[in-house]
């Protein structure tokens, strides 16, 4: 039996602003992820850079500008010895501070 270590694209993705600098983002956890990659992006085209790694399926994006709006993705990966495989990258969601 052979078994592919990419975990499922994530699903359920909300971003909700919890303060005027600050945005919490979560998503459905994946079966068998090691752990989550979050992007943002100041548009919903594109542009999306890496700003966390964390072992749990949400984030606390804080420091950001008050009035903007943020859209961020997750990729979700499972780490097998040393090396990290990655799920495609989450629908994108937007909150705005």
């Amino acid at each position: 039996v052979e078994v592919t270590p990419i975990p499922s694209v994530p699903t359920m993705l909300t971003a909700l602003r919890v303060s005027h600098t600050s945005i919490y983002i979560s998503c459905k956890a994946v079966p068998g992820a090691t752990g989550y990659v979050v992007y943002r992006s100041l548009t919903p085209s594109g542009g999306f850079t890496q700003i966390a790694v964390t072992a749990l399926p949400s984030y606390t994006n804080t420091g950001l500008t008050p009035g903007t709006k943020y859209y961020y993705s997750i990729k979700a990966f499972r780490q097998v010895c040393s090396v990290k495989f990655f799920s495609e990258a989450s629908e994108s969601v937007w909150a705005k501070t």
